[in-house]
């Protein structure tokens, strides 16, 4: 190192602009290059693995409007539900037979009824609102159905079923654990681990857990790492929805690859526009 030369390093406000940029370009390839061709074999029909497709695309745009740091809250609730996208298409993908998109929607319905038993209870004795009347049509049109829905998926005891905290009938942490090993390269387990509690933090409740004690010049890592971690586990859930409707092949591998190699260059670049200086001394005796 020359005499009088500084070292830099990135900050934290360099970072989140980065990573920014890194979902930014991430959702335009996704729009342009993945959505058209999933599209042309799932449009028709309810489809999970596409719709988890068009919500992590959704989410990559809402993420492209969250750049002041004020927005964390914003961001980390992205990252929270696209880690959770990316859980669920690993598992069905990899292990339909224990995970079948069947049960997924399955769950959909099981929690409209509970909903709807919910208001129906609220306004007993009461005319219920006009705007609620789906759901009481819901309750006796589908109660029956989805009742033989909790049994076959979720059964408890005497041959019932009972409507679960998650699809799965597992909470998120075992779904992680299970999909890390069907899938280690998405270290789906170790990410549950270390970032999820944060996540909630800043996510859930009243207090300020998740961001108490950072300064005015680290404040922004919290979104930096939101935005890095939504683009890995994004990506993830693109590769497998293409892997789903055999639209994966060699040629569209290397596009992957070349895609994402651009956008590693594009934040490395903005990383290094976005460094503060910092003095280090001269080698040698002072």
């Amino acid at each position: 190192m020359q005499e009088g030369k500084q070292f830099i390093e990135p900050t934290a406000f360099g970072a989140a602009e980065a990573y920014f940029n890194e979902c930014a370009h991430l959702h335009q390839y996704l729009i342009e290059r993945v959505r058209p061709r999933v599209q042309q074999v799932a449009t028709g029909r309810t489809e999970p693995f596409y719709e988890m497709l068009l919500r992590t695309i959704s989410w990559l745009r809402t993420l492209s409007k969250l750049k002041e740091p004020s927005d964390f809250q914003g961001v980390v609730a992205a990252n929270r539900t696209v880690f959770e996208i990316a859980v669920d298409a690993t598992l069905m993908h990899f292990d339909e037979r224990s995970y079948p998109p069947a049960m997924l929607l399955a769950r959909e319905d099981s929690a409209k009824l509970k909903a709807a038993l919910k208001v129906r209870e609220f306004y007993s004795g009461k005319p219920v609102p006009h705007g609620h009347t789906p759901l009481i049509q819901f309750i006796e049109r589908d109660t029956k159905r989805v009742e033989a829905l909790r049994v076959k998926y979720w059964p408890g005891k005497k041959g019932t079923g009972h409507h679960p905290s998650r699809w799965t009938g597992h909470d998120l942490e075992h779904d992680a654990r299970a999909a890390t090993k069907l899938f280690p390269d998405g270290e789906f387990d170790e990410f549950y681990a270390t970032q999820y509690s944060r996540l909630c933090w800043n996510t859930h409740g009243s207090g300020l857990a998740g961001a108490r004690g950072l300064s005015e010049e680290d404040f922004p890592v919290i979104s930096a790492l939101a935005f890095r971690w939504s683009a890995e586990f994004a990506e993830i859930v693109a590769k497998l929805v293409l892997q789903h409707f055999k639209l994966w092949d060699a040629a569209v591998g290397r596009e992957f690859e070349e895609h994402r190699i651009a956008r590693m260059v594009t934040t490395d670049a903005a990383m290094t526009e976005n460094r503060a200086a910092s003095p280090v001394p001269p080698p040698g005796p002072p």
